[in-house]
């Protein structure tokens, strides 16, 4: 069996996720949205030792998920103040 590669996320690669984890977002039904909400909040929450599996990279993503530039699309601002408000801070 071969071993899995896993490349390097660069902040770019994590924010173009971001994105379009955001236009997807916006096509669920609420049950769905929730469900992606907690996920991303658990992701963010989630103590380093917890997420380690995930590799080294995973941290960007709170730094991420707050880029103004994501912020700026009408389409991120619902999923990022629903993620937030489960996490209880801003990004």
């Amino acid at each position: 069996m071969n071993a899995l590669s896993v490349q390097p996320t660069s902040h770019g690669d994590m924010v173009a996720f971001l994105d379009k984890l955001a236009k997807f977002h916006e096509t669920l039904p609420p049950g769905e949205k929730a469900i992606l909400d907690q996920m991303t909040a658990a992701a963010l929450n989630a103590p380093q030792g917890d997420v380690q599996g995930f590799g080294s990279n995973l941290p960007t993503l709170g730094g991420a998920f707050g880029n103004q530039q994501l912020l700026a699309k009408p389409y991120y601002k619902p999923y990022y103040n629903s993620v937030t408000s489960l996490i209880g801070r801003q990004l």
